[in-house]
């Protein structure tokens, strides 16, 4: 594993103990899915809530490219 995903991994970790101390009615694992490379269907309320905040994200910085004139392909 490179450096970055080894920071991923305990980044990962870390904020899942977090979540689990904080709300473990919501049973968050890892934001990995098994079914899908790219984290759609979301398994737990987490990882849905993650999705929706990095779709807003997403469209955010789209618009932003959008507005100052670069091509979006």
């Amino acid at each position: 594993m490179t450096f970055e995903g080894r920071i991923a991994d305990y980044y990962w970790k870390a904020l899942s103990k977090v979540f689990n101390e904080l709300y473990p009615e919501f049973n968050f694992k890892t934001r990995k899915n098994k079914s899908y490379s790219w984290n759609m269907n979301a398994p737990d309320y987490i990882n849905a809530l993650l999705n929706y905040g990095y779709a807003i994200l997403e469209s955010v910085i789209r618009r932003d490219i959008n507005v100052i004139g670069l091509v979006q392909t």
